[in-house]
């Protein structure tokens, strides 16, 4: 039985790598440089040779990657398909994906291929002098990568913005990011009796010895002792535990001990709006991530008492009189057992109350309440009296309290510990909701009901979807033509031909991959929703033929003279132009060639995009 640190060890250290805002707010800006720069001496040390070479789909890239991933993920085998991710140094978080993405999208697709095509080596990161720790660009080929001759000032300068204890900047204590590396590692028994030689030589087992040396140099091993345990950190430190204590005493009730879940940068009232397609659906999806989830769809029928709560029939039964028999719709069955159906009415929670009350109850977490559609619906009948609760302070908390109705008072208070009889949203309370003002019979929203909301709008074009899709072709009157030009041609047409508003104009993902080389559904969801919906009372800017059932015949039989000319030689040119010029470049943040992405884009269903030939789109 070896030895590993401490859960106290751990966690008093592990709280001292983390980076804070001057607005006090947690950031992980310099967490992938930092995790950046000891992964790839990493990979170096694996190796066993300075510098890597970083080619597209080379085996050293792909080594890079692997190692920058299994350093930013902690071990969770006993909870598969889920990774608990230091994104931000300091803290944890649950993703559905590992590490590897950030190192994609801030290293990989980033500096790495910017420096492949420029005249001079880059340093990373750029910016302000003596920070740079990587060298990209090198060799013949531009594809190799080496540390800087300073890579210590740089690592020091990452260092030292980090909130590490009593750091001194002549004489600074890397212990924590030497704990954080070894977190996994089980020691001798000689690690405390003889910490340091245990210590430095794990750390030279993963690193190479000019790094590892250089951290052991500055590492106060005097505060070391008691660090040390045969338990297991993790077997015997559950991970939704190693959470929650990590959350203790960053924020307290009024009471001062009472730990709370962290505050995170999103609203905590916000609507996600653009045309159809945008990936308003998935990017709630994907940020939500680290919240406990709940997700509503609005609709025209929808109402208080579902979203809110309200009285609903309720079956119960009772024993029979001797002698009387229940017999069921046929009239001739008898109902076993013999009980006698008596209707009555109870109080049924709807979301609202369900996540308010886990919210209230829970405080160690962020819970999220998400609606779909939320202008399908009629808010102001929807939300009711809750609508008041929606005005925050600073906190977070609302900032106005309502009384419930004596029916959902009583359900409060049966089911929220020390209830007051009023109701407020409290801090890790968040609700978020998508629309498309698009759709057609949706309801208004009062200038009251919008103030209350921070809106984020998701543009038409972005540069990181059209990278993702851009090997994709759709399926067009028997010719293949790459999605990306095909959505610009249309679009731009309906712009500039029939005058169509943005919010009508057809998103990214409004066709799903599987529907691209589909003609029926190119022609029953893509052609009805340009006929009846895009261009209802404009469809000759478009259309040669007057109504849905005779488009819908002339495409069937090839197309011929269905489509205004200008709009053919439109795309024609614009698809040509595109496959001569190649597939866009990769903007900042966009998923890699490993398919490292750190937000990797699916459609609204939650699919990966694929290539033609079925395979995983690595973009």
């Amino acid at each position: 039985m070896g030895y590993q640190f401490t859960k106290a060890a751990f966690i008093e250290q592990y709280k001292k790598l983390r980076y804070l805002r001057e607005d006090g707010k947690k950031a992980g800006e310099l967490t992938s440089i930092l995790c950046t720069l000891l992964s790839f001496d990493m990979t170096e040390r694996s190796l066993g040779k300075p510098g890597l070479d970083l080619r597209n789909k080379g085996p050293e890239r792909k080594k890079l990657g692997e190692v920058f991933g299994g350093l930013m993920t902690f071990d969770t085998s006993k909870t598969p398909r889920r990774y608990l991710l230091a994104r931000e140094l300091g803290w944890l978080t649950w993703s559905d994906k590992d590490a590897k993405g950030v190192l994609s999208s801030n290293f990989l697709t980033g500096k790495v291929k910017a420096a492949s095509t420029a005249a001079q080596p880059m340093s990373y990161p750029g910016g302000q002098r003596g920070t740079a720790v990587l060298e990209v660009g090198k060799g013949a080929d531009k594809t190799e990568a080496s540390k800087v001759d300073d890579w210590s000032t740089g690592l020091l300068s990452l260092a030292e913005n980090r909130n590490l204890d009593e750091y001194d900047v002549d004489n600074p204590d890397l212990g924590p990011l030497i704990v954080f590396i070894l977190r996994d590692v089980v020691f001798a028994e000689e690690v405390i009796s003889d910490t340091e030689d245990v210590i430095t030589a794990a750390l030279k087992a993963v690193l190479t010895d000019e790094v590892a040396e250089f951290l052991i140099e500055r590492t106060d091993f005097n505060k070391w002792a008691g660090w040390f345990s045969e338990e297991s950190l993790f077997d015997a430190f559950p991970y939704e535990t190693l959470l929650k204590e990590l959350s203790e005493g960053e924020d307290e009730d009024e009471g001062g001990n009472e730990p709370k879940a962290h505050a995170t940068d999103f609203p905590r009232n916000r609507i996600i709006y653009g045309a159809p397609g945008t990936g308003k659906s998935n990017k709630l999806k994907t940020e939500a991530l680290g919240f406990e989830e709940t997700r509503v769809m609005f609709h025209p029928d929808y109402t208080y008492s579902q979203f809110v709560g309200g009285y609903r029939p309720a079956t119960l039964y009772r024993t029979l009189a001797e002698g009387v028999k229940i017999f069921d719709v046929s009239k001739r069955d008898k109902v076993v057992p013999q009980l006698e159906p008596v209707i009555d009415y109870a109080l049924a929670s709807g979301p609202f109350l369900d996540v308010l009350v886990k919210a209230l109850n829970d405080k160690t977490k962020n819970y999220l309440l998400i609606i779909e559609e939320i202008n399908r619906a009629n808010v102001a009948a929807v939300f009711g009296d809750v609508f008041q609760l929606l005005d925050r302070d600073d906190s977070g908390v609302s900032e106005y309290d309502v009384t419930p109705n004596h029916e959902i008072g009583a359900f409060l208070k049966a089911t929220i510990e020390g209830f007051s009889g009023k109701m407020r949203l409290p801090a890790n309370m968040y609700i978020w909701a998508t629309m498309n003002s698009a759709d057609q019979g949706v309801f208004p929203m009062d200038s009251a009901f919008k103030r209350r909301w921070s809106f984020e709008y998701l543009p038409l074009n972005q540069p990181k979807q059209d990278f993702l899709l851009r090997k994709l072709k759709v399926t067009f009157l028997g010719q293949k033509y790459y999605w990306v030009p095909f959505r610009k041609a249309l679009n731009d047409f309906l712009t500039d031909r029939a005058k169509v508003s943005e919010d009508k104009l057809l998103g990214a993902f409004y066709m799903k991959k599987s529907e691209l080389g589909d003609p029926d559904a190119i022609k029953n969801k893509l052609l009805l929703y340009l006929r009846e919906d895009v261009l209802r009372h404009n469809h000759t800017a478009l259309f040669e033929r007057p109504t849905f059932s005779q488009i819908a015949e002339a495409y069937d039989k090839g197309g011929a003279g269905l489509f205004k000319m200008d709009f053919i030689k439109s795309l024609i040119e614009l698809n040509d132009k595109y496959a001569l010029s190649g597939a866009p470049t990769a903007p900042e943040g966009a998923p890699g060639d490993e398919g490292m992405a750190e937000d990797e884009e699916t459609s609204e269903e939650g699919e990966m995009m694929e290539d033609e030939d079925g395979s995983q789109d690595e973009g």
